[in-house]
């Protein structure tokens, strides 16, 4: 055999041998696989059940989503959540496949035969799945994350409504005077854009700029106005975001009311307004409230309480008006307390008549106990005031039947005479208005115009001067007006008319004395009494009825 022949042959033989060799090695690796197929087989079924662990959380957790409302951040994107319901049953359904297939696939020499290429199969398969498992789990925690805030929102809200129980409670045991009725009816009384001179005042804008520790003391005499200025201030330091508290210390109320009454109503209107867990700064009093005591008597510990709940606020203001209506001991009382009330953190703004006791407690205790004081005098200001006058007198024509016809003239002359002869005082001027309405004709408005009186003492005892000459007409009035003055508080206008059928002393109901209707009864009285039209509650028309009815 030649040389060439038996190379080839070589080369042949060498290259069956590689040949040999690569199937060896593909048998050998088939059957590696084969051996080792039990083995893929779980690890690959461990994974697939791990993924269907996460997807059963997920689905749990969308399913509780979509049937809650107050899931917070969560059902806010709930519209974005609901389509992936249907792509989580794809993935629960092929999941389920492979499991089923891994589980089955041990049981014959058959399916092991078959395993390495349908591991390639199942593990693309599994790494599709495998992606969606991340951003399953990164869900599952943000679901699970919403419902902790959930329930921490709910723990957190019982805690708020038990606190709130709480402090209602304590409200309600302080037993304060609401004045808020009683500013509103004031506020009706008040014409649209009056009293605004005040807040332009260099005694007003210093004691505002003071910001805590200042005292502004506003008086005149009767009928100019004080209460109606008072729940002007109210309103516009409302509007400056000031916390208030107020209390009107009315002739209605001032034989009842006590120091511990208006300290009470004080710190009550301070707690009301915080939005701060005040309970906590207050221990006694909820150790009071709690264990069923009494309220306190001792003013030193009010006026803690009053003191502390200011500072529960930035900017807290106190708003007394009618001081000077207060029974003497009571206002004697209250003038003391009012000089401990310097903290260098709370204003007051004070109104009352310029009465001694008051004037001697303003210079002898109020000026040294604050930092800043001033006075505001309503009869200084009268021209500055004039306007707001002009304003009411127009309005009362305009709004007044019989004198809105009037002619221009006499309109002009009537508003001109008021004006000139009313000294500043409202109340003076609603009375001749009262008056004047009664006219029958130009002739008889212009006399009463020549003979206007003079102050509300002359103004009153003309009224009941013209009142004693109708006999029934006295006794009705003279019955409403001490109803109204030994009543604690407004009555309505039915019990009135009610009222005014008893005679004193008598055990019967005489019928006869009743007024025909509500009409009736306003103008036997004129203007000794004042109607809210919105409550339909009757009251004297000012303290000063009631002066001059106790002579």
């Amino acid at each position: 055999m030649d040389p060439l022949t038996i190379l080839s042959a070589l080369a042949t033989l060498q290259a069956s041998a590689d040949g040999a060799h690569r199937i060896l090695l593909t048998l050998g690796s088939f059957a590696t696989s084969i051996m080792k197929a039990e083995q893929s087989r779980r690890k690959v079924l461990e994974e697939a059940q791990s993924f269907r662990v996460v997807l059963a959380a997920v689905q749990t957790q969308l399913s509780a989503v979509t049937r809650r409302q107050d899931m917070g951040a969560i059902n806010h994107h709930l519209p974005a959540l609901l389509p992936l319901r249907s792509s989580l049953e794809n993935c629960d359904k092929i999941s389920y496949d492979l499991v089923y297939q891994l589980e089955s696939s041990h049981k014959s020499w058959h399916s092991r035969l078959l395993w390495p290429e349908k591991e390639k199969e199942l593990q693309r398969c599994l790494t599709t799945l495998q992606r969606f498992k991340g951003d399953m789990s990164l869900l599952l925690q943000a679901m699970t994350l919403d419902r902790v805030l959930s329930v921490h929102d709910l723990v957190t809200q019982g805690e708020d409504t038990a606190r709130d129980s709480r402090q209602s409670k304590v409200l309600e045991w302080l037993q304060c005077i609401d004045c808020s009725e009683e500013h509103a009816s004031v506020r009706r009384r008040r014409k649209q854009s009056t009293c605004t001179w005040l807040f332009r005042d260099e005694c007003f804008t210093r004691w505002y700029e003071s910001r805590g520790g200042g005292l502004l003391w506003m008086y005149g005499k009767p009928g100019v106005g004080k209460t109606v200025i008072t729940s002007a201030v109210i309103d516009e330091l409302q509007e400056r975001n000031c916390t208030l508290a107020y209390f009107y210390c009315d002739y209605q109320k001032a034989r009842d009311v006590q120091v511990t009454d208006i300290l009470r109503s004080l710190v009550a209107q301070f707690f009301r307004q915080s939005d701060k867990n005040w309970l906590s700064s207050f221990p006694d009093v909820l150790k009071l409230q709690s264990r069923g005591f009494p309220l306190p008597s001792d003013h030193a510990i009010l006026l803690e309480w009053l003191l502390k709940s200011a500072r529960l606020h930035e900017q807290p203001v106190i708003v007394l008006d009618a001081l000077d209506e207060c029974e003497d001991v009571c206002g004697r009382e209250l003038l003391k307390i009012i000089s401990r009330m310097n903290t260098g953190h709370l204003s007051l703004f004070l109104a009352s008549r310029d009465e001694p006791r008051i004037r001697k407690a303003y210079e002898e205790i109020l000026t040294g106990a604050f930092f800043f004081s001033t006075t505001v005098s309503l009869e200084e200001r009268w021209q500055t005031r004039r306007d707001d006058l002009h304003t009411l007198v127009v309005q009362e024509l305009g709004s007044r039947r019989s004198l809105g016809c009037l002619p221009d003239e006499v309109r002009t002359d009537m508003l001109e005479r008021l004006l000139e002869k009313s000294g500043g005082m409202f109340r003076w001027v609603q009375c001749q208005l009262d008056r004047l309405e009664k006219c029958i004709g130009t002739r008889e408005i212009k006399q009463v115009l020549d003979t206007l009186p003079e102050g509300l003492n002359e103004t009153y005892c003309r009224i009941l001067s013209v009142i004693n000459e109708r006999p029934f007409c006295k006794r009705v009035v003279l019955r409403v007006l001490s109803w109204l003055i030994v009543s604690l508080r407004p009555l309505h206008i039915q019990a009135v008319m009610e009222a005014v059928k008893i005679e004193i002393g008598e055990f019967t109901i005489d019928d006869e004395m009743g007024v025909i209707d509500e009409d009736c009864l306003l103008e036997a009285c004129s203007s000794l009494v004042s109607l809210d039209e919105k409550t339909r509650m009757l009251s004297l028309s000012h303290f000063s009825v009631k002066a001059i009815s106790d002579r």
